[in-house]
């Protein structure tokens, strides 16, 4: 995993120098006032001079409103984040426009006079307001992913078509038929592409199965209503495909077919996003 995030870091590295530069300086901003409470029974008594009525008044700590911050810092985040480079930025209209909305609310701009809390408001790190560059991805592919009716159709017939030609062609036995290895020929020396294919085709049952495992999930994502259950099937069996594909190395063709179906299925799975968040909450 370590090998992994090592090599994809220089991918997202200015992403990171981003997040980073703005979480120092919102650390620098005034912090949030404590939600207002009501002093409770103990409180009261450490005072002896309030009322008793005092049990319904509100308080907040003002303690935790104090700035920590010198013009010269709003001055070195402001050149900062303008001088950053935004080539290779994933998501680069995203930060673009986050660092627009700062110029904007710069509290030493001439064009308002703005208190620091409104710049903190937009340095806020949320779900609608992402910076981290994780956090950032799945607010796109949640929100800002737009599929259109045509190539979502046009994805569905694709994958659809695919299986139910290779059910059909299992149901009829031009898959999955039976080749016995040669008599004279050790195990050992036969391939693994050899030897699946052989145990694929020992019993017409299987055969039957992976037909249905791959017909039923086409037709299903045909339609709206079923698209969901349809794709969540049709994940399962293409990545069990996708999967023969790359330990036995059938073909180029069939797992460059595989890796196509697999990316498909996935892209019409975003499409049902609102379901899949239904199911999940």
């Amino acid at each position: 995993m370590n090998i992994l995030s090592f090599g994809l870091k220089p991918l997202y590295e200015k992403n990171i120098a981003y997040y980073n530069l703005v979480k120092d300086f919102r650390n620098k901003l005034p912090r949030h006032q404590h939600q207002a409470k009501k002093l409770s029974k103990e409180e009261i008594e450490k005072h002896p001079f309030l009322p008793k009525s005092a049990q319904y008044v509100t308080v907040v700590d003002t303690s935790t409103h104090k700035p920590d911050i010198k013009e010269a810092d709003i001055d070195q985040f402001y050149n900062k984040i303008n001088d950053l480079d935004y080539t290779f930025v994933f998501f680069k209209k995203h930060y673009k426009a986050h660092t627009a909305d700062l110029n904007r609310l710069n509290p030493k701009s001439s064009k308002g006079n703005l208190d620091l809390i409104v710049l903190q408001k937009i340095l806020q790190d949320d779900a609608l307001h992402p910076l981290k560059p994780l956090d950032v991805a799945i607010y796109h592919v949640k929100y800002k992913l737009k599929i259109s009716k045509v190539l979502l159709w046009l994805l569905i017939l694709l994958n659809s078509g695919v299986f139910v030609l290779y059910g059909i062609a299992k149901l009829i036995g031009f898959q999955f038929v039976y080749h016995a290895p040669a008599p004279d020929k050790l195990l050992q020396d036969v391939s693994p592409l050899g030897i699946m294919w052989y145990f694929f085709s020992l019993k017409k049952g299987y055969a039957i199965l992976v037909a249905l495992s791959e017909i039923i999930p086409a037709i299903l994502i045909l339609f709206k209503r079923t698209r969901f259950i349809g794709a969540v099937l049709y994940l399962i069996t293409v990545t069990n495909i996708l999967a023969i594909n790359i330990f036995f190395g059938i073909t180029p063709w069939t797992l460059g077919i595989s890796i196509v179906l697999f990316i498909n299925i996935l892209i019409i799975l975003i499409s049902e996003r609102q379901k899949l968040k239904m199911l999940l909450s």
